[in-house]
């Protein structure tokens, strides 16, 4: 409930990863952090764009095991922001192809809570449950 203290901690945390970033530009994990980070900070499109760039640099088509983490982060970064459409798209694609994940997942992060009433997620949610 501390906003403040909250914020204070995103701030702190944004210094550190973005020098981590610097030193391994091509290191996919510092950009999808970052991504989460500055949906945190509200800062939508900086989180767009380093979510993005975590899927660009390590995408699917290249690295199936790990691939989908990044698309799954960045259904999150798109859920913080706002943008529920492209959060489901991405779920979507993410349940399309073989990875860990699993809808049942879901209800771990509860960032995606923000989507349990929407019907594209329900629909989801219902394609996919395997119980």
């Amino acid at each position: 409930g501390d906003t403040e203290k909250v914020r204070l901690q995103f701030d702190s945390a944004k210094t550190t990863v973005e020098q981590y970033k610097i030193l391994y530009p091509e290191d996919p994990n510092y950009y999808s952090t970052l991504g989460i980070i500055y949906a945190r900070l509200d800062e939508p499109e900086l989180a767009k764009q380093h979510a993005l760039k975590a899927v660009e640099l390590l995408p699917v088509s290249i690295d199936a095991l790990t691939g989908p983490d990044y698309i799954l982060n960045l259904a999150q970064v798109y859920t913080l922001i706002g943008e529920e459409e492209l959060a489901i798209d991405n779920l979507e694609y993410l349940f399309s192809i073989p990875n860990i994940y699993s809808v049942n997942n879901l209800i771990l992060y509860t960032v995606f809570k923000k989507l349990r009433e929407h019907p594209r997620f329900i629909a989801l949610m219902e394609k996919h449950n395997t119980n």
